[in-house]
């Protein structure tokens, strides 16, 4: 009876003992639960943003490429355009020439030249505007403004100083009328350019400057016209005495980038820095 007694004391004591035990185990994993949530929390959180830093780089860079890649179609654009309306404006000097000096009466008026360059104006697409300006001598201006009916002034619209020798505005296209009767010398950009077109009987283009009318930033391109052939390798005087006049066209630098970030950019915002590198030592 005593044996029976102890038997059933050592299975209480075992069971009570494994109770424990269990309830010991359960308290723990219930102690650690919160905790390993919140480290597989942390985990798969530093997972995922590995996996959005790589994906959004990927995709960074294939949209750098795209537009790298359009940049460069819209540079090699450009450059054909900007040749074209060159070659164009060529041309219109020697229209001026031929038609203007060449003939006896002219061939040309505002009105004629106005139409021409309207209707021809999709041949120079980087251009704003074209106008041609003749060559007076102080000698010849009393006269000359007679024969227009308007007095020559200066940029600032003011009647011009006396000077050697001034370009007024005789022709232009109507988007930049507002130039008529305007001395180009008086126009310290555009002085320098008549001078070295002259001389050297090339195009030549200005440094950039607030243009005349729209404000923005642009270049001159100018052209000269001789009212006579020239020799074979003529000399810088032989240039200037042989010169008529000169052929300008603006090119609307600012208006030029504007329209070219909007195509690139389309609905989505785009920051580009333009930089002047005429001189490349201070850009």
């Amino acid at each position: 009876m005593g044996l029976r007694k102890q038997s059933h004391h050592l299975v209480a004591v075992r069971l009570n003992e494994q109770m424990g035990t269990k309830r010991k185990y359960t308290f723990i994993n219930r102690t650690w639960l919160p905790k390993m949530l919140v480290l597989w929390i942390i985990i798969v959180a530093f997972a995922s943003r590995l996996i959005y830093e790589r994906m959004d780089a990927d995709n960074k860079e294939r949209r750098k490429e795209v537009l790298v890649s359009m940049c460069d179609q819209r540079a090699r654009m450009l450059q054909d355009q900007f040749g074209v309306s060159v070659n164009h404006v060529h041309a219109l000097a020697i229209l001026v020439s031929t038609f203007h000096y060449y003939k006896n009466p002219s061939a040309i008026d505002q009105e004629t030249f106005a139409e021409y360059t309207a209707r021809t104006a999709f041949e120079r697409p980087l251009l704003s505007g074209v106008a041609y300006a003749e060559r007076v001598v102080n000698s010849e201006r009393e006269e000359f403004e007679r024969q227009h009916g308007w007095t020559i002034k200066t940029m600032e619209k003011e009647p011009s100083p006396i000077r050697d020798e001034y370009a007024p505005v005789i022709f232009s296209q109507e988007t930049v009328s507002y130039i008529e009767s305007l001395d180009m010398m008086s126009g310290e950009e555009d002085r320098e350019n008549i001078l070295r077109a002259r001389a050297t009987g090339k195009a030549v283009l200005t440094s950039p400057f607030r243009l005349l009318g729209s404000h923005h930033l642009g270049v001159v391109l100018t052209f000269p016209v001789y009212k006579s052939k020239l020799p074979p390798n003529p000399s810088v005087e032989e240039r200037i005495r042989a010169t008529a006049g000169y052929l300008g066209g603006a090119f609307d630098v600012e208006s030029l980038v504007e329209n070219l970030l909007g195509q690139l950019a389309g609905n989505q915002a785009i920051v580009v820095n333009v930089y002047d590198v005429t001189n490349s030592s201070d850009p």
